[in-house]
This record gives structure tokens, C-alpha cells and sequence, in this order.
């Protein structure tokens, strides 16, 4: 499984981002939900975590534009 975690401070999803890794899943943090937007573009997910209160677009916005998007990330689970 890959997943994409997106929080302005990383260390915000340690805990999840350990336990997804231990049971073997590739986890790719994002700082940013505009970096991520463009991480996706190349990279498919199979589940997105994402915080809701980001600087550039919040958690909500991000997951409409991955959702709107023409990448296959767009039918991955999100949780915002």
C-alpha cells in the first residue's frame, strides 16, 4: 500500500506514519498540500491523510482538487 500523509508539521502523523510502515505500507510525507498536489502527479496513492488546517489550501480544498484531478490518486481513500 502506498500512502501520502500531508501535514504542515510531519511529526503531527508520526504515530499513524510508524504503524502504516511496520505493517509494510510505503509512506510519503508531505510539508505542504501544494507539494503534495504535484507528488501525486507522478505517484499514485492508495490512501491520502491530510490535515485540515494548512497554510495553502486546508484539508478540504486539497482533497477537492486531488478528487477533481486527472491522476489515479483521485479514487484513493482520503481522510481530511
Amino acid at each position: 500500500m502506498a500512502c501520502a500523509f500531508v501535514h504542515p508539521r510531519c511529526m503531527g502523523f508520526w504515530p499513524c506514519h510508524i504503524a502504516l510502515r511496520l505493517d509494510g505500507a510505503e509512506v510519503r510525507p508531505c510539508t505542504s498540500s501544494l507539494a503534495a498536489l504535484e507528488r501525486l502527479e507522478e505517484w499514485q496513492a492508495d490512501l491520502i491523510v491530510s490535515d485540515i488546517g494548512m497554510p495553502e489550501l486546508d484539508g478540504y480544498e486539497f482533497i477537492r482538487r486531488v478528487r477533481g484531478g486527472g491522476t489515479a490518486s483521485r479514487l484513493a481513500p482520503a481522510i481530511a
